[in-house]
């Protein structure tokens, strides 16, 4: 028993002993300093480039470097160690190697990326350091490009928690970043891209591979890590359909939307707008503009106002190289460069404007910088795009709402204001839904089609009022006039009048949910998620509607109560015209009365042909086209994509509403004002009756 409880107490004791170790794994190696001495003799600093060389290849890894390409130098040992390796003599063994009790080298931490590329940290209270506005005294710039360039923080506290003096900050809860306090690493999105287990799939690779177990072993990648820093797209770890039955059109949002989109929908770190680096200012500093922070520059950073700040949201490629609607800030800068192109340090643009310039003072700094040796130096503003990709939230804090973007005056159409430096050319960039060729409902509405759709139906419905003030004007000159007897007869099926109905409540809904999706924003009375609903089961039940209509006139011969006669059509036409404009009103007798055989003038006859023919099924392949954008784009894209085929759509729907109108208002031309919507209803209308006392006949073309 007692040797057990010494085994238990030693692995106890000896359990934070290991952990602490665990990370001293890396074997003994030679410690060089930059100049090719042995560290443990001279007692400078390890220089990687020397030291690391015997076992990796370096010059793989620089040409693979991700810093290196974008011209910035980072030490091997700036990123994988935590703390600076020992330079003691007593460090060492005999050859001068460090030991691996000595080596505290990692995978690199959070705390290591943060110090070049942003402010963050743990679970703590945050503070924004002093440094935060501090240049780069080389290069002008703060290292805090991440934090100051989009106003994204990747901490696990609490923004509600954090010194900052931020804007209605008890509706804060929630943390900087939802990954961060997850306790997802920057390595575990930004890796290496070949190594083992993570290596992506090569474009090279036969199609019918879905993964290649050919990668490189453990040692190979030890050897040569690729330091290219590939950065995860969201659905290597997240599978979007998950968590999303809300969304109308999931498939459709997956392909166009970043999922930053909606999940960094504001952001509570000061956000640069502009920085010029031309004209430091009296401390040294370049000039800024802040997007959301208000207060003076020599006041305390922790107290000055931080207004939320929504990011633009444009069209941009993303790491993966996709083009999608991502968030972004818009960010212009001005600096000097040289006659080689390249900027000018930012020491010596401080040293040529002696502790502050003004903005007369340009020419000053640029006879300083000739005079300091700079070969030809010249002012350059560029606007750049700054793609926010951190700052992720969940839950509440989540856009959600469908009119957050479909709508006027949503996210994807209220732009961002340009640096007052910015050339004007760079307008574009700022502007709402920049880089976006999408047709959005509610928003993304072409005004030929509505202006030449509405303008249809306002002259019709000039047309209908004129039409009826005058026969209300002219109703004492038709009197009581007599056109021959008449009787009631049973003219409308059961299923006619079904069908009738049936056809004329999808028409409305799909108008009045038509009408809500297309000016979402300026009315809502269903909510626009709802009715995109609605107006799709109103097209389904419309086109199973007008399926078994076909059926139904086709097997039963009806069919030839919408084909005009054969005989004197043009006559037939001037004379139907005729009457509706002029015999209506003197209350002459209808040219073609209405017959058990002939329901329908021929007028009448031509405009369903043409509505049933041309008109229905256009809407009906335009809708298709459209609720299949996300199933089958190639479709859609085949004839422009969604900004051809739904202002088409919407110009159809006008003229559907225009007929709708027409047809109302001629069921009032019947016996009396509501003769024919009551035939509509119970089947029973008043016709002629031939001389022999039995309603006149005709055959189905018209033919008496």
């Amino acid at each position: 028993m007692r040797s057990l409880r010494a085994v238990l107490v030693a692995a106890l004791l000896g359990a934070p002993l290991l952990a602490a170790e665990s990370d001293r794994f890396h074997p003994p190696f030679v410690a060089y300093d930059a100049d090719g001495g042995l560290v443990r003799d001279t007692g400078q600093p390890v220089n990687s480039a020397r030291s690391c060389a015997s076992c990796h290849d370096t010059t793989f890894i620089r040409s693979h470097d991700l810093h290196a390409r974008k011209g910035v130098e980072v030490d091997c040992l700036a990123c994988h160690a935590p703390a600076p390796l020992p330079t003691l003599r007593s460090a060492f063994d005999a050859q001068g190697r460090l030991p691996t009790a000595q080596i505290t080298l990692q995978t690199p931490s959070n705390a290591q990326c943060l110090a070049c590329h942003g402010s963050g940290g743990g679970p703590h209270p945050l503070m924004l350091p002093d440094r935060y506005l501090d240049p780069n005294p080389a290069t002008g710039r703060h290292p805090e490009h991440l934090s100051r360039d989009s106003g994204t923080i990747y901490s696990a506290g609490s923004r509600l928690s954090s010194r900052l003096n931020l804007v209605t900050k008890d509706d804060l809860d929630q943390p900087w970043d939802l990954h961060a306090a997850r306790l997802v690493s920057c390595v575990d999105c930004h890796y290496s891209p070949n190594k083992p287990g993570r290596q992506r799939q090569s474009r090279q690779a036969p199609a019918h591979l879905t993964r290649d177990p050919r990668q490189l072993s453990t040692a190979a990648y030890l050897r040569r890590p690729d330091h290219g820093l590939a950065s995860a797209a969201c659905v290597e770890c997240h599978d979007p359909s998950k968590g999303h039955a809300f969304l109308p059109y999931p498939q459709r949002h997956f392909e166009q939307l970043d999922c930053r989109a909606c999940h960094v929908p504001t952001l509570h770190a000061p956000v640069l707008r502009q920085e010029d680096r031309a004209l430091p200012d009296a401390f040294g500093r370049p000039r800024r503009e802040w997007r959301n922070l208000e207060g003076a520059d020599d006041d305390p950073l922790n107290t000055r106002l931080v207004r939320a700040f929504q990011p633009l949201l444009a069209s941009v490629s993303g790491a993966d190289g996709s083009s999608r609607i991502r968030p972004v800030n818009v960010v212009t800068e001005r600096a000097w460069h040289g006659a080689d192109g390249r900027e000018v340090d930012y020491a010596l643009v401080r040293q040529a404007s002696a502790g502050g310039a003004s903005a007369g003072d340009v020419e000053a700094i640029r006879t300083r910088l000739l005079a300091l040796g700079v070969q030809a130096p010249a002012l350059k503003v560029r606007t750049r795009i700054v793609p926010i990709v951190h700052g992720v939230q969940e839950g509440k804090a989540v856009l959600r709402g469908c009119l957050d973007c479909h709508s006027a005056g949503g996210r994807l159409d209220t732009p961002i204001a340009l640096g007052s430096l910015a050339d004007p050319a760079d307008a574009a960039l700022v502007a709402p839904g920049a880089g976006t060729h999408l047709y959005l409902p509610g928003l993304g509405r072409q005004l030929w089609s509505t202006r030449l759709g509405s303008a249809v139906f306002l002259l019709t419905a000039l047309g209908v009022l004129a039409h009826a003030f005058w026969r209300w004007r002219t109703q004492s000159l038709r009197g009581h006039l007599e056109h021959g007897a008449s009787t009631r007869v049973y003219l409308y099926s059961a299923y006619e009048r079904f069908w009738h109905w049936t056809m004329a409540a999808s028409t409305l809904g799909l108008v009045l949910t038509g009408l809500e999706i297309h000016f979402t924003g300026t009315f809502s009375v269903l909510g626009f998620g709802l009715a995109v609903s609605l107006h799709n089961a109103m097209a389904v039940l419309l086109l199973g509607n007008a399926a078994l209509s076909l059926f139904y006139h086709l097997s039963t011969g009806g069919i030839r109560q919408f084909i005009p006669p054969d005989e004197n059509l043009r006559g037939a036409l001037l004379a139907q015209a005729r009457y509706y404009l002029q015999g209506i009103f003197t209350g002459a007798a209808h040219p073609v009365p209405k017959t058990v055989g002939r329901k329908m003038n021929p007028m009448q006859q031509l405009t369903y042909l043409a509505l049933l023919n041309i008109l229905l099924p256009f809407q009906i392949i335009s809708g298709i086209l459209i609720w299949g954008a996300e199933r089958w784009p190639a479709y859609s894209a085949a004839i422009g994509g969604l900004g051809v085929v739904t202002p088409l759509h919407n110009l159809g729907s006008w003229l559907f509403m225009s007929f709708t109108l027409g047809h109302i208002y001629l069921t009032t031309t019947g016996h009396t004002l509501t003769s024919n919507l009551q035939a509509m209803v119970d089947g029973w209308d008043q016709i002629a009756v031939a001389p022999a006392g039995e309603p006149v006949q005709e055959d189905s073309h018209g033919g008496r």
